[in-house]
């Protein structure tokens, strides 16, 4: 039996979005991803400080056209909505180059 995960004072505001993500992660998306199109990416992580400890990736492909409500040169944002829930997952990348350093 596990007591406890965490200490209450190790929560803060970031802390608490990605407890909320994880939680409604598990629900459905309102446009489902199609599982076939699910593969390993192994590139993904190249250039990023953390390939030694993470080589593989899965990925979900889905080609559609999304609402846009932000627009940058730089960045590429998607908003994905989950079913019965006022929650989006909100993607963000870099168009130029691989270097994830940035992000943040």
């Amino acid at each position: 039996k596990i007591s406890k995960i965490i200490d209450i004072s190790d929560i803060d505001d970031d802390v608490r979005m990605i407890i909320t993500n994880a939680i409604y992660f598990k629900g459905e998306f309102v446009q489902m991803f199609d599982e076939k199109l699910t593969q390993d990416n192994t590139k993904f992580f190249e250039n990023y400080k953390r390939e030694k400890v993470l080589r593989k990736l899965t990925m979900m492909r889905k080609e559609k056209v999304y609402e846009q409500c932000f627009v940058d040169p730089s960045i590429e944002i998607v908003f994905l909505r989950y079913r019965k829930s006022m929650l989006n997952l909100v993607l963000v990348k870099k168009k130029s180059d691989d270097d994830h350093s940035s992000l943040r």
